[in-house]
């Protein structure tokens, strides 16, 4: 239920958050850590969907992190990026900004520059 789920992201989520933040230059661990972030952001759209909650809940249980992490990922998005970091990236992002309500991201947390 709703418990699991807010124990899920305070276990998961900033361990994720840190490994992003850095390993700066280890592409394997940053890989890793962005599917990681896809992964649970996109489990979390497909176990809300098939769950009974039709409630809309506050605060969002993603908002708490979704906008510090896009901005993690948009950071690591750089021109100087390779390109497996940068697929990651996008992979990673992609689930989370579909998943996160309108009103949690601002407009700059969304802009993306892909060179």
């Amino acid at each position: 239920g709703h418990r699991s789920l807010q124990i899920s992201f305070e276990r998961c989520l900033p361990h994720l958050m840190k490994v992003l933040k850095e390993e700066i230059g280890n592409e394997d661990k940053i890989s890793a850590a962005a599917h990681g972030v896809g992964a649970f952001f996109s489990s979390f759209q497909i176990a809300w969907d098939r769950s009974d909650i039709k409630i809309s809940l506050h605060p969002h249980p993603l908002e708490k992190y979704s906008a510090s992490i896009l901005k993690i990922l948009v950071d690591l998005f750089e021109p100087s990026a390779s390109r497996s970091t940068k697929i990651s990236v996008l992979r990673a992002a992609l689930p989370l900004v579909i998943t996160t309500p309108e009103h949690v991201l601002e407009e700059k947390d969304v802009q993306i520059v892909i060179k």
